[in-house]
This record gives structure tokens, C-alpha cells and sequence, in this order.
């Protein structure tokens, strides 16, 4: 009888714990790292639904000397590591593996770095680039692209920003370029604004 009590008290338990551990699980958040290749984009994608934040998927190469200065000069940057803080974000190499190489045809992948943000889940992907023939951007023009694009959570990243957040009109006003891939992806060329308006002047000279 004694046994037959403690049984009962052992499933009661049980019942009763189980409930209470699976409704304090958290999704994990992965805000201070990048998440890798082909699985990482599919365990994104998820985070993205979960979170309602943008994501961004970066194509890069070991041989791009290109990716290599994004990876750098830009990415470690003060302004490009504040709006990475509110974005789910994934690197992939489509020399890596036949997963990452579909998935770079997919997003009509032709040139590295390839770097392209998605606002929501539901939305086409933007690519952006701080490399241009005109002069490359700085690392608060590119962080302000992204914004521009998208803007972060600012639950996530603790930074200002929004829709409506005004650029520094010396640095960061924008114009943007948008032209679709045969695949569908939308690849967006951003050019500052101020620099545009001095052209402007010249050829007005």
C-alpha cells in the first residue's frame, strides 16, 4: 500500500512539473552570432518567424577579397555591430556544399560578398553592398543602408531606430537603385545621397 502511495506521488509530480518546465523554455535568441551553411539558414529562418525580426543572409567565399574587407572593416564596425544586435543573421559559403550552393542560385547569387537583409518572412529579399565603383561607403552609410531596408527590433538591439528614423544628411541619406534577378531576388543599389547632389552641382557647372 505504501509503494502503491509512493508511485502516485511520483506520477503526480511529474505531471505536474513537466507542464511548468516546457512553459518557462525560451526560443534562444542568437543576437551576438552568426549562425553557418546551409542548416544554420533553415535554424534562421525559424528564429525569424519566432522573433519577427529581420534576417540577414550574407554569400561570401574565402578567396573574395571583397568578403574579406566586409568581414573586417565593416562588420566588427560600431554602427554595422549596433543594427546586427536586432537581426537574426546567417553566413553561407556555396563552395561549402551542395545545400549552400542551392541556395545561392536561389537568391541568383553572381558575385561575392552578397549580402541581402529580409524585412519579414514573407517579403522578397534586398541585397545591399558597401562596395561601389563611385567610392565605397563608410561604415555608418552601410549600417544606415541596412536601416533604411530594414529596420532592427528595438527590443532586440537596444538602438534607435524605425521607419521613420532620419539619416545624417552629410553621410547617411540614401537613394536606392532596385533591379530583380531572374530568380526573383531584389538587389538594391544604395548611393548616398550627398554625394549624388554634388555630382548634380558639377554637372550643372
Amino acid at each position: 500500500m505504501k509503494e502503491l502511495a509512493r508511485f502516485a506521488l511520483i506520477i503526480t509530480a511529474s505531471v505536474v512539473i513537466f507542464p511548468i518546465a516546457r512553459a518557462s523554455a525560451k526560443p534562444s535568441v542568437p543576437v551576438d552570432r552568426w549562425l553557418y551553411g546551409a542548416a544554420g539558414y533553415a535554424r534562421a529562418v525559424e528564429l525569424q518567424r519566432e522573433l519577427n525580426v529581420p534576417l540577414v543572409v550574407y554569400f561570401y567565399t574565402d578567396w573574395c577579397s571583397y568578403c574579406r574587407t566586409l568581414d573586417s572593416q565593416y562588420l566588427p564596425s560600431a554602427p554595422v555591430q549596433d543594427y546586427l544586435r536586432g537581426v537574426v543573421k546567417v553566413r553561407i559559403n556555396p563552395e561549402q556544399g551542395l545545400a549552400e550552393r542551392a541556395l545561392a542560385q536561389r537568391y541568383g547569387v553572381n558575385g561575392y560578398p552578397s549580402f541581402f537583409i529580409i524585412r519579414q518572412s514573407a517579403w522578397q529579399p534586398v541585397g545591399v553592398s558597401p562596395f561601389r565603383k563611385a567610392g565605397n561607403m563608410t561604415t555608418t552609410q552601410f549600417a544606415n543602408a541596412c536601416r533604411a531596408i530594414a529596420p532592427v527590433s528595438r527590443k532586440l538591439s537596444g538602438v534607435r531606430s524605425s521607419a521613420n528614423h532620419k539619416l545624417d544628411k552629410q553621410q547617411a541619406e540614401v537613394i536606392t537603385n532596385k533591379t530583380t534577378t531572374n530568380g526573383g531576388t531584389q538587389i538594391i543599389t544604395v548611393v548616398p545621397l550627398a554625394s549624388t547632389r554634388a555630382k548634380g552641382r558639377k554637372s550643372q557647372r
